[in-house]
């Protein structure tokens, strides 16, 4: 994860130092922020006979961002990362997944064209787990669509570009299959991140 990192911060750089332009800034924006995903874990009883857990992980984030107008824009952003999780008595680790997920917002800018602009947002976002595995035979998650909870802060630094604090909230409430048989598996998210957005 050391790598991915050190990529992460080396292209907010790039985008930090970019020079600005003439003219009102664009309506599109484009970004990379280090998202910390921390999952709140609540399986099935069935599965979890008391106890249950999914580890956190930290991983760059995509994002685009289309400006309806000064106060208003929609986001859209993508995320790739790496969980274990645990449940049982004793619990101990079961297995592991890679979470993709997209995510579609739309942003209230409270004070657009100041140094400090808090935003509110909310939206959609789309799970789709892959490579998972498990110490249960035929073991799998589901795909899931769900909902957002968005709020942070642009912090301008230049004309075109802001170091981005955010926190969103995502539903994930899917579920997990074993053989034919469905059990939830609710691994709704708290995401930190900052970033550094460029609006060229």
């Amino acid at each position: 994860m050391n790598q991915r990192i050190m990529a992460t911060v080396l292209l907010g750089l790039l985008l930090a130092a970019s020079p600005g332009h003439s003219g009102e800034p664009s309506t599109f924006a484009a970004g990379i922020r280090m998202t910390g995903i921390y999952p709140s874990a609540g399986f099935d009883s069935r599965l979890s006979n008391g106890g249950n857990s999914m580890d956190y992980d930290w991983e760059p984030e995509l994002n685009f961002e289309y400006y309806l107008a000064d106060s208003l824009s929609l986001e859209y952003g993508l995320l790739i990362s790496q969980h274990s999780f645990s449940y049982g008595i004793p619990i101990q680790e079961t297995g592991a997944t890679n979470l993709f997920t997209q995510g579609l917002t739309a942003k209230l800018h409270l004070a657009p064209g100041s140094t400090l602009n808090p935003y509110l947002g909310g939206g959609l976002n789309y799970l789709v787990p892959y490579d998972t595995n498990s110490t249960v035979p035929g073991f799998s998650i589901d795909s899931h669509l769900g909902w957002t909870l968005q709020g942070g802060v642009d912090l301008r630094v230049s004309r075109v570009t802001s170091i981005t604090f955010d926190y969103r909230y995502m539903d994930m409430a899917t579920q997990a299959r074993i053989g034919g048989a469905a059990y939830r598996f609710d691994i709704s998210s708290n995401l930190v991140a900052i970033g550094v957005k460029y609006r060229y």
